[in-house]
């Protein structure tokens, strides 16, 4: 569409000439320059560029002030600028659209073919420049406004991109590319400054040696993961929440196991049967007790962790599945009896990312990140096997009542009403075990 633009404003420019060919009688300007020009003229309209410009050249040299020679010759120049440019010979096409700008400044045709020019070889720089060229001739030009928030993006300039787009929306208030644009820009700033953080993690007090050796590099895994799994438990250690949930395993039989890429991250504990004897002979009863609790731990979020090619977001999610797992150790060791649920599931998560909000941002979790993680949290159990869990176990209250912070609780304390909202939006699928609670509940509020 700018293309054509272009060509029409190439015609006009073109008819103006042919409107006035030549010029006969001047007073300011010598006969020669005159005879000069007119053969430049009759050049131009055979379409002999390269003749008309040096005609045009000549004119001016003997009339430096020779007006239309300089406007012609200036049209000439844009003329080849666009044809290298559609040629993809750039250096050319901007060397002739500069040559254009010296005789005519206020050319926005070929301060757009240099913009052109640039946005192919992929030059940010030199493109923002032309871009405040133009915007300096035209201010309120949104096209171009919006071609240079682009172009600050690429260059990774995020608060330039910033404040163009919120100019932009200043002209045009419903200009829905610019404010999904500068939502996109304002999450780019985000992740810069999270990322920043993340690079830049201060670990602050070191676990003690007694939780290192409750690591354990399985067969199979390089050894530098050791040292890698212990600057996580170091920054955990570093928050309150998270050195309560590391100390519980301080004082039982675990082990941390980092474990091939492909395995799954998850806490099991070894059970093993007991037998009572009478007088040491008569067996008179069995049981199984708890041993050991063992939490298995995948390479590949220790390496997504320290991923600077990542999003900080999923950063942060890696650091968080390490503080969920300790999680489901640590109220495993407190309740040897506890059974999974969708509710401790959704549980942990909330810890796991209030504790590693902490560690990067200083800050933990408002009530809006609360209720945003909370329900992608959900939506993701709910579209794996853990739909098949319990829905409660009075994990809340337990976790709680040990002295672990969750963040705002009473937002995501209902597991059944979260669902239905996400059933209502079409985020979730249905599942019968949670329909059949909402029925069964309901069914009691009939009766009473």
């Amino acid at each position: 569409m700018k293309r054509i633009l272009y060509k029409i404003f190439i015609c006009i420019f073109c008819c103006c000439i042919f409107q006035c060919p030549s010029i006969s009688v001047q007073t300011q300007y010598s006969y020669t320059a005159i005879q000069i020009y007119n053969e430049g003229v009759a050049c131009h309209k055979q379409n002999k560029y390269e003749l008309a410009e040096q005609k045009y050249t000549q004119a001016l040299k003997l009339q430096p002030n020779f007006i239309e020679a300089k406007k012609n010759l200036a049209i000439i120049y844009q003329h080849l600028a666009d044809k290298y440019c559609s040629k993809e010979d750039y250096a050319k096409s901007i060397n002739y659209a500069r040559k254009s700008l010296a005789l005519n400044p206020n050319n926005l045709y070929c301060y757009n073919i240099i913009a052109n020019n640039y946005s192919a070889l992929n030059d940010s720089q030199n493109l923002i420049i032309t871009y405040n060229k133009i915007l300096s001739i035209e201010p309120d030009n949104d096209l171009i406004l919006s071609s240079l928030a682009t172009a600050y993006m690429k260059a990774n300039q995020l608060d330039k991109a910033d404040e163009t787009y919120k100019k932009i929306l200043l002209i045009n208030p419903n200009d829905s590319i610019a404010q999904q644009n500068l939502k996109y820009v304002n999450f780019k700033h985000s992740n810069k400054i999270l990322n920043d953080s993340i690079n830049n993690l201060n670990v602050g007090h070191i676990a003690p040696e007694q939780l290192y050796r409750k690591i354990r590099i399985q067969p199979g895994v390089d050894g530098c993961y050791y040292e890698k799994m212990k600057t996580i438990l170091d920054l955990v250690w570093n928050e309150p929440n998270g050195r309560m949930l590391l100390s519980a395993l301080l004082k039982q039989n675990t082990s941390i196991n980092i474990v091939d890429g492909h395995a799954k991250a998850d806490v099991h504990r070894d059970t093993k049967k007991q037998t009572l004897y009478l007088y040491f002979i008569i067996p008179v009863a069995s049981f199984t007790t708890n041993s050991a609790v063992n939490i298995n731990l995948p390479t590949s979020y220790i390496d997504n962790f320290n991923n600077k090619n990542l999003y900080a977001n999923q950063r942060i999610y890696n650091l968080q599945v390490f503080i969920h797992e300790f999680g489901h150790a640590f109220i495993g060791i407190k309740k040897p009896k506890d059974v999974d649920s969708i509710e401790e599931e959704l549980g942990v998560s909330m810890i796991g990312y209030n504790i590693a909000s902490k560690i990067i941002n200083d800050k933990y979790l408002t009530p809006e990140q609360t209720k945003e993680y909370s329900e992608n949290v959900l939506i993701s159990l709910l579209s794996d096997e853990h739909k098949y869990l319990q829905v409660y176990s009075r994990f809340n209250k337990s976790i709680q009542k040990y002295g672990i912070m969750m963040p705002y609780p009473e937002i995501y304390s209902d597991n059944l009403l979260i669902y239905q909202k996400l059933l209502s939006e079409g985020k979730v699928s249905r599942v019968p075990s949670l329909d059949a609670l909402i029925l069964s509940n309901n069914n009691r509020r009939i009766k009473l």
